[in-house]
């Protein structure tokens, strides 16, 4: 279609009875679970390109695989997804590539913001002996952004935190670091 001249409609022009108006909501259908034998490749991938483009020139290479870990954690079912943190989410590094994965996989959860990830989240820093500090703070900022309501776990868990004499966090513990 071309459009050659704009003309202003004029009084005389009678619109059809028939139009309507409205809007169109798409709604993205629910994509199954994919099984973690099958990802976890990918994930450890996009986990490293994350760690490694720390400097203000590769920011849109670690965005990219940032979203891209968030994506791949979002098809994992509950069961996967526990294993995942389990796996990352630590309180006690051997070392600073732990340390980074671990700050990078709550990051990713607290992005994800389903109830199965606030539950390990919760489960793994808030409820966690001798959680640093640091990681609760980070975990906690996530909180922030997400548009899912925070679990029952989660509150309980920070009201514990609020009203409980002597709660103490400690630096994280790394056995040697050969980094």
């Amino acid at each position: 279609m071309t459009f050659v001249r704009k003309k202003p409609l004029s009084d005389d022009v009678i619109l059809p009875s028939n139009l309507t108006s409205g809007s169109l909501i798409v709604v993205q259908p629910e994509q199954p679970d994919l099984p973690l034998e099958g990802l976890q490749e990918d994930i450890i991938g996009n986990l490293t390109c994350v760690r490694k483009h720390q400097t203000k020139d590769q920011s849109r290479t670690r965005s990219t695989c940032f979203l891209q870990l968030v994506k791949l954690i979002r098809r994992l079912s509950e069961a996967d997804l526990g294993a995942l943190s389990s796996r990352f989410v630590k309180v006690r590094y051997q070392n600073r590539v732990e340390e980074e994965n671990c700050d990078i996989m709550v990051d990713a959860l607290g992005s994800v913001g389903t109830e199965s990830a606030q539950k390990f989240l919760t489960l793994k820093v808030l409820k966690a002996e001798g959680a640093p500090a640091k990681l609760a703070q980070r975990m906690l900022i996530s909180y922030v952004s997400m548009t899912t309501p925070p679990i029952e776990d989660f509150l309980t868990a920070i009201e514990e935190i609020c009203f409980t004499k002597n709660v103490g966090y400690k630096e994280p513990m790394r056995a040697a670091d050969p980094q």
